[in-house]
């Protein structure tokens, strides 16, 4: 590398420039120079390879006063795609893609942070990288198999076949996926293809990774521009050699969607068979039937027998960051691992995963609600609060009023210190923003019930737990 930037600058001088190599050229230079040096390096097979643990420095100064030093450190990860880019064949593709990027978000940068790098995808007149450059990338910088980037190409193909020039053009616009009902149509082929046993969660997955930082189940935006790129390359795809990983551990929010996903499949096929839950229920949800509703009644019921179904999970589940409720994302991977289950004929059993056993109501609101459900058990037993209160609760017969009768002072005797006042009371059914929830604390406090039932029935489960 030395070598090579002494002999630059013998010929900017003998050329009568005098600049300071590397000024105002920022890191699409020091991309261009490694990748020359690779070039050389392999033609005349010097080495075979990047070493491991090998990382280079670039420091950059310039001549301000007082003058400054950056400093960069290019990583092995990089430097090993750089020297198999150049391997390829790929150095005359970089260094166009590098003449025409734009400031913002430069190559070598996305490179170093492993993550998309924009001018890989067609937009515009611009058609992008080559399948074979994109494909290096998607594996060696952003960590795909590709078993992704295979299902990507498939999905797209799939599509184009369905659709006249028209709505193919139309779809590999930059915006061709920002409209949810594009995507749905996508999400139904996949759906089929899970009945059919050729697609898995972990392939929807490892197209869309799982947020993990945000609040409900959300998955990344990533898989549609791969499936966008796809569709201007359906005659050129590449499959690059798998880098050898260590065995991923599964998504701890891929444990709970399996778990609740298997706790309502065998509650459901028990009760109705196999074939009404494909007929009924996968059908209801691809026809956008069921939702947070459907949901709810599910969790308030299998709370009763089931642990794990507690107000802590629903949030984890289906609450955004504003305590707004969506479950599309979640119940489409229910969908896929039911389609799954159903292709192999399997009742699938799941292991009750760690859950936050949280009613998010006031203290003295879930400790009043424990005092009346003793009380009631004690006076009339197990079974007749379950009829008299859950069952009812079920069946839309008991409404918030009745809530409110057990817990606020009115309702309380001498010997019965009150639970709430009546103004806190208005309080608990107003969100912390101050918007009406009225519905979220009725179901907070059945799902409360439920439990205590739950717990009081089978007291030598809370033991293994």
């Amino acid at each position: 590398m030395v070598r090579d930037i002494v002999l630059e600058v013998q010929s900017r001088v003998g050329l009568g420039s005098y600049g300071t190599l590397g000024a105002k050229e920022g890191t699409r230079a020091v991309t261009g120079r490694i990748l020359g040096l690779f070039e050389r390096l392999q033609t005349e097979k010097r080495f075979s390879g990047i070493p491991e643990a090998t990382a280079l420095e670039v420091w950059r100064f310039s001549n301000s006063n007082p003058p400054e030093c950056d400093t960069t450190e290019i990583p092995n990860a990089a430097l090993k795609f750089l020297w198999e880019a150049v391997g390829h064949g790929l150095r005359r593709e970089l260094e166009t893609l590098l003449a025409s990027e734009k400031k913002q978000r430069p190559f070598l940068e996305c490179v170093l942070e492993q993550r998309e790098y924009g001018g890989l995808y067609p937009r515009g007149k611009w058609k992008g990288a080559s399948p074979k450059l994109f494909a290096l990338y998607q594996v060696r910088v952003c960590g795909r198999t590709p078993r992704v980037l295979e299902l990507a190409h498939a999905l797209a193909s799939q599509r184009a076949t369905e659709l006249d020039k028209k709505n193919l053009d139309r779809l590999k616009r930059e915006e061709g996926f920002s409209e949810a009902s594009v995507r749905n149509q996508f999400r139904g082929m996949i759906a089929r293809m899970a009945l059919e046993g050729t697609f898995t969660i972990e392939d929807y997955l490892g197209l869309f990774p799982m947020r993990e930082e945000e609040s409900g189940i959300r998955v990344s935006f990533d898989g549609w521009n791969l499936i966008r790129y796809y569709l201007h390359y359906l005659d050129g795809f590449e499959r690059p050699e798998a880098q050898t990983r260590q065995a991923l551990q599964e998504s701890p929010k891929l444990a709970l969607v399996r778990y609740y996903a298997s706790c309502i499949m065998r509650d459901y096929v028990r009760e109705r068979g196999k074939d009404k839950f494909r007929s009924d229920l996968l059908s209801r949800i691809a026809l956008g039937n069921v939702g947070l509703p459907w949901l709810r009644r599910q969790f308030v019921r299998l709370a009763e027998t089931l642990p794990g179904f507690t107000y802590g999970a629903w949030k984890t589940l289906c609450l955004d960051a504003n305590a707004i409720g969506f479950g599309s994302e979640l119940l489409f991977q229910f969908r896929l691992l039911w389609g799954t289950w159903l292709h192999k004929d399997v009742l699938a059993e799941s292991s009750v995963p760690v859950y936050l056993d949280s009613s998010d109501l006031p203290d003295e609101v879930t400790l009043g609600l424990r005092e009346r459900f003793a009380q009631y058990v004690e006076r009339r037993g197990l079974k007749r609060f379950h009829s008299d209160v859950l069952l009812r609760l079920r069946r839309g017969e008991i409404s918030l009023d009745w809530f409110k009768r057990q817990l606020v002072s009115e309702r309380n005797g001498p010997d019965e210190p009150c639970t709430l006042p009546e103004d806190q009371w208005d309080d608990l059914l107003r969100d912390a923003e101050g918007r009406p929830c009225s519905r979220e604390r009725f179901f907070q406090m059945h799902l409360v019930l439920a439990n205590l039932y739950r717990e009081a029935n089978n007291p030598k489960e809370e033991e293994l737990l």
